[in-house]
């Protein structure tokens, strides 16, 4: 474990440089895929996206039809 902060400590600079670039993902690539869920729920705002009902594919294929 002591040599995993050493090797952190040693490549810092380097470390400074990824850091953005994996802010950046976190914040516009994962954390949407949390709202992508409303798609495919009978979303109400009273009980949010947990509460509310599981509904699959039926919107998509009234959309379709």
């Amino acid at each position: 474990m002591i040599d995993l902060y050493r090797s952190i400590l040693k490549a810092k600079y380097v470390w400074f440089l990824v850091l953005p670039g994996m802010i950046y993902y976190l914040v516009f690539a994962y954390i949407p895929l949390y709202g992508i869920q409303i798609a495919f729920r009978d979303y109400t705002f009273i009980h949010g996206i947990w509460g509310s009902e599981w509904v699959g594919l039926q919107y998509f294929s009234e959309l379709f039809q």
